[in-house]
């Protein structure tokens, strides 16, 4: 809600300590990821199912506040500048909730036990969701940056577009080790949509640097 008083710098700030909370969010659905994956891997199904039920109750938390931020965005109107680069940024960090959900979802039919997959390919799951959660983690600390030292937010946009260079070399190394290694064709096309769709994550970080850096630089 929009105050007769209220200028474009309180709206903002307003607005980016939802976003900071949305951020929170997400980095906290994809860590339950990487755990769901981590607790299978050693063969901890109970475990993994307990996370999977964290994750479910964190995505529908998250769908509340980027539901808020919509509702915020939508009563300033025209006094909020770069409202359009605000609401890709809430639609690209809804894409990493939605890749992530889905994920989950595939991660079951391992965990229920309806696809068998080798322990040591979740094992490189895990290692490699580890990678993508730590870039999460850089995404979120540069959107909490951006409130207060726009040029730290900046400063850290570089380090994320390194960070996702390295899960890149990951992603294809671990992707050439399945489609070499893995006879079972239902439990290559599973791996591969779950390795697909976790790499997916750390590429919508580096789009959600892009608008970050768009709104350090022009406010």
């Amino acid at each position: 809600m929009v105050f007769p008083t209220e200028t474009e710098a309180t709206v903002r700030r307003r607005i980016l300590q939802i976003c900071q909370e949305y951020a929170r969010l997400i980095v906290d659905i994809v860590r339950e990821l990487f755990q769901i994956i981590d607790e299978a891997s050693m063969d901890k199904m109970s475990k993994a199912r307990i996370h999977n039920g964290n994750l479910y109750s964190l995505l529908e938390e998250s769908r509340g506040v980027k539901l808020r931020l919509f509702d915020e965005i939508s009563s300033v109107g025209t006094l909020l500048l770069n409202r359009e680069a605000f609401l890709r940024l809430i639609f690209e960090l809804e894409r990493i909730t939605d890749n992530a959900e889905a994920t989950a979802y595939r991660l079951m039919y391992i965990i229920d036990g309806k696809i068998k997959a080798d322990k040591a390919y979740l094992k490189d799951l895990a290692n490699f969701s580890a990678k993508v959660l730590d870039e999460t983690a850089r995404v979120r600390d540069i959107i909490m940056a951006l409130m207060f030292n726009p040029e730290k937010a900046l400063e850290l946009s570089g380090i994320v577009e390194n960070h996702e260079k390295e899960i890149d070399v990951s992603h294809r190394e671990l992707d050439l080790k399945l489609l070499t290694s893995v006879r079972n064709v239902s439990v290559l096309l599973l791996l591969r949509d779950i390795v697909d769709r976790i790499e997916a994550i750390s590429d919508v970080g580096v789009d959600v640097v892009e608008l970050i850096r768009m709104l350090a630089i022009y406010g």
